[in-house]
């Protein structure tokens, strides 16, 4: 099963693609001793999960090609479907 929820102290440079520059740099800072406050990520597969089971692909496509840059679309959309309960689970339990 998938991890949607990451902390930030299992993140480092090999992770780019799992949680994103920002959280990966944190890890990288946490893995050297630097002090950073305790913190998660929630990882790029509750965002491929959050699309796909919303059927967002399309939209998104469609709005990119249409709107030339307003999002307007994309952001109704996003705010209008639910969260997965697999992932709302994960978040929740953090």
């Amino acid at each position: 099963m998938e991890t949607f929820v990451v902390p930030l102290e299992w993140l480092g440079r090999d992770d780019l693609a799992r949680a994103g520059g920002k959280a990966t740099n944190l890890g990288e800072l946490i893995s050297a001793s630097f002090p950073v406050p305790d913190g998660f990520v929630v990882a790029t597969a509750a965002y491929d999960g959050f699309v796909a089971h919303n059927c967002l692909g399309e939209t998104i496509a469609r709005a990119l090609q249409d709107e030339q840059g307003s999002g307007a679309t994309i952001r109704a959309a996003f705010e209008k479907a639910p969260i997965p309960p697999e992932i709302e689970q994960d978040i929740l339990a953090v």
